[in-house]
């Protein structure tokens, strides 16, 4: 919450470059999307935006990648609500079951669509190298989890592969992103990599908790 207050027009500037890319011809689309963005943490934009405070970079480029971060990981909760079939989401009514399962995925899918071609903005092709490769891990993740959903045999390392796809190689790219835009050398950039793998290991870890206990 602290990191929330310091960055909040960050944050501010973010969600508008997100809805600006969302098509006004479609008010649906506007819609669902204000519905999604509401009560969000922001966790993954907050990482980078940081990371990038702390190395120096403060301007367009680290609000850009953050925006990119925050429409992929939009999309993704998008086409989990419609595949785990959940009605709510931060206890909120998620949007598959206020607008239907068809509009969601197409949705989801427009998202991705805007975070591609935000990304080729960055001029960086380390940067869309790293999301596209990310952008596999989590849907080779999103696909383990399918298969394996009713195998109680799985063991830890089984475990600790399919969340690194599914969520701590979106945070390993965050942080080494906020890396990226300073132009930090390469053994700032690997060491920030590793904290957000790490950091979003430990997130899923607890979330999952969270899940039991909840």
């Amino acid at each position: 919450e602290a990191l929330k207050t310091t960055y909040q027009d960050e944050l501010n500037q973010i969600d508008a470059i997100m809805l600006a890319h969302m098509d006004k011809k479609h008010p649906l689309a506007i819609k669902i999307a204000h519905h999604l963005l509401k009560g969000g943490k922001r966790f993954r934009a907050l990482l980078l935006i940081h990371i990038a405070h702390l190395l120096g970079a403060q301007g367009a480029q680290a609000r850009l990648l953050a925006s990119i971060v925050e429409l992929i990981h939009a999309a993704t909760l998008l086409h989990d609500d419609v595949i785990d079939e959940a009605d709510e989401r931060r206890g909120n009514d998620t949007a598959n079951s206020l607008f239907g399962n068809s509009a969601s995925v197409m949705l989801g899918d427009y998202m991705f669509a805007n975070a591609a071609e935000l990304i080729t903005r960055t001029d960086n092709i380390q940067v869309v190298k790293n999301f596209a490769a990310t952008l596999m891990m989590m849907v080779r993740g999103e696909l383990n989890q399918d298969v394996t959903v009713f195998e109680y045999s799985e063991d830890v390392q089984r475990y600790l592969d399919r969340i690194t796809g599914k969520t701590a190689s979106l945070f390993a790219t965050c942080a080494e992103g906020g890396a990226l835009v300073c132009g930090a050398p390469a053994d700032q950039v690997e060491a920030m990599r590793i904290y957000g793998l790490r950091l979003g290991i430990a997130f899923q870890i607890v979330d999952d908790i969270l899940d039991v206990e909840g």
